[in-house]
């Protein structure tokens, strides 16, 4: 495995992002995204039919992010992405329990660029003052990609105040099961 990772730019331990892929994958490093209020690390994964830029994303809390902020990080992501991550942005329309101005901005931006926000639905931050409240604030944006080909589903480890969710990208649409009635 090789692991790339990006830091804040005040040098922070606990800012930043990471990405661990397989040596066997076909990929390389693209240059790291570090402001005040995101941190990105990107690797682009050249299959038989396309290439895909796949990034995980940080954004602390205390930014607010205007949309103008969102569309420059976005615009450098290229024609065809995955990004994963704590977006630390808020809306309904992802599955969060109320919409920020945070995730006001972050879907303007998102529907200027034509991308999608996909989420399992369900929480994923779980934080340890009682005087915040569990919400959906991890989650993925696909760019030319179809969600046919997308299963998403959260993974099981709690060793984070975050549940991890998994992305797989299939090459055939996922036929979906029909719920029994």
């Amino acid at each position: 495995y090789k692991v790339y990772h990006t830091i804040h730019p005040d040098n922070s331990a606990r800012l930043g992002t990471a990405i661990i892929i397989k040596d066997t994958i076909h990929h390389c490093e693209m240059p790291k995204y570090s402001t005040q209020e995101i941190q990105s690390t990107a690797v682009e994964i050249r299959t038989h039919r396309h290439s895909i830029l796949v990034a995980a994303i940080y954004s602390p809390p205390r930014h607010n992010i205007k949309k103008v902020q969102y569309l420059k990080y976005l615009q450098k992501q290229g024609h065809r992405f995955i990004i994963d991550g704590d977006f630390n942005a808020k809306n309904t329309n992802w599955g969060s329990r109320l919409t920020t101005t945070k995730g006001k901005e972050l879907l303007h931006a998102i529907n200027e660029i034509g991308c999608l926000a996909i989420s399992t639905g369900k929480l994923t931050y779980w934080p340890t003052d009682r005087q915040k409240i569990p919400d959906l604030i991890d989650f993925f944006l696909i760019k030319n990609i179809s969600p046919n080909f997308v299963n998403i589903e959260e993974g099981s480890d709690m060793n984070s105040d975050h549940s991890p969710i998994l992305l797989t990208l299939h090459d055939r649409i996922i036929h979906l099961k029909n719920n029994p009635f």
